[in-house]
């Protein structure tokens, strides 16, 4: 450090030592200032393209940055990306509540390009909730008024069947009951622990954005503070925007914890409230000839249940399963349980003779042990 001051002093005598802070390393958080304020210049000057790369900068740096996500959302508003501009304005949101504009911009989406007047009119007073002497607010609320005229009367009734099919998603994924209902929805059957066909609730369907680029695969909720186990690590890794679709309908917000190099195996935490889940993390050893259940997201209200054998095990280093389903498209990730609902592994690939691979729970617990206790 001595040395460093002369020369600096050295320097300034020559009128130099205007490049000497490049050799003080910049901190993430300096670096992620800069990447944020090249974005807003570049977006000042319409340099779109550049802006967003800046931008995501900022969130591999730090993916709880709220005004970096903000500012992708009005760039994938401007480019007509509109999914996209609503997950990144719901992101901020969560992030932090108070970012008024981003409410306002999505009421301005929901009112002109993607019209829902009921989405666009709870933006608009969630606005003028946070900005009460905004100038404009007589315009906006005659604005709401004029939505509200579109609204229909009232819902449709549910029938009994969805009724039902509701409180079963609600007894297993832990959402609150809606009025009306009683509390004690969120008990969880006791067939529970010995019937995967009341699975499905605990998978989930995970989409993840990366620029230009979209990946779907499934999950399985693994703790009742949402962290979700899946594959397709490394895509995972490369994306700005990772949302989970739950079965009662439900989009929520994710980011990746850890994923593991050799296994591609990922680590999610989804935003949730405490959940009610089973003990269905302590299976045994699976074995060839031991029926499973593989479980794989359906974006909606139900996911695919797909029957099957394994066919092999190998104990070697990564403890691989062998099975004789046949793959299907969005099936990474998907839970594979036994014939008492325990979870014995994930699919992480197409295997050999075009049947899918698995990896034994007990392998991934190995993996992640150091990340979250199982």
């Amino acid at each position: 450090m001595n040395i460093l001051l002369l020369l600096c002093t050295a320097w300034l005598l020559l009128g130099g030592c205007a490049d000497i802070k490049l050799l003080i390393p910049q901190s993430d958080k300096q670096v992620e200032e800069t990447h944020l304020s090249r974005g807003l210049e570049y977006y000042r000057v319409k340099d779109l393209d550049n802006a967003l790369q800046e931008f995501s900068q900022v969130l591999k740096l730090n993916p709880d940055n709220p005004r970096a996500h903000f500012q992708l959302a009005v760039i994938y508003q401007k480019r007509g990306q509109l999914d996209l501009a609503i997950l990144s304005y719901e992101r901020t949101l969560a992030l932090n509540p108070q970012y008024s504009k981003a409410y306002f911009n999505l009421a301005l989406l929901y009112s002109e390009e993607q019209p829902d007047p009921e989405k666009a009119v709870t933006n608009f007073n969630k606005f003028l909730e946070l900005n009460p002497k905004y100038e404009q607010a007589a315009q906006i609320r005659t604005r709401i008024k004029h939505l509200a005229e579109q609204l229909p009367a009232q819902k449709e009734p549910q029938s009994e069947e969805q009724s039902a099919l509701r409180q079963l998603t609600q007894k297993l994924s832990g959402a609150k009951p809606t009025s009306g209902e009683s509390s004690q929805t969120r008990a969880l059957p006791a067939a529970l622990a010995v019937d995967p066909s009341l699975l499905p609730p605990l998978v989930v369907c995970i989409s993840a954005y990366a620029q230009e680029s979209k990946i779907n695969c499934s999950g399985v909720v693994i703790s009742s503070q949402g962290h979700i186990l899946t594959a397709s690590g490394k895509s995972l890794a490369e994306s700005q925007i990772i949302t989970v679709t739950r079965t009662n309908g439900d989009v929520v917000s994710a980011k990746l914890l850890h994923f593991d190099q050799a296994t591609d195996v990922a680590l999610l935490k989804m935003d949730s409230e405490a959940l009610n889940l089973p003990a269905f993390l302590d299976a045994e050893s699976p074995k060839p000839g031991d029926k499973i259940t593989l479980i794989e997201c359906f974006f909606g209200i139900e996911s695919k249940i797909v029957k099957g054998t394994i066919i092999a095990v190998n104990n070697g280093q990564s403890s691989l399963l062998q099975t004789d389903i046949e793959p299907e498209e969005n099936i990474t990730g998907s839970p594979l349980f036994d014939n008492k609902g325990k979870l014995i592994g994930m699919v992480i690939a197409n295997g050999q003779n075009g049947k899918i691979k698995g990896l034994a729970i007990t392998e991934i617990k190995k993996t992640l042990a150091n990340v979250i206790s199982f």
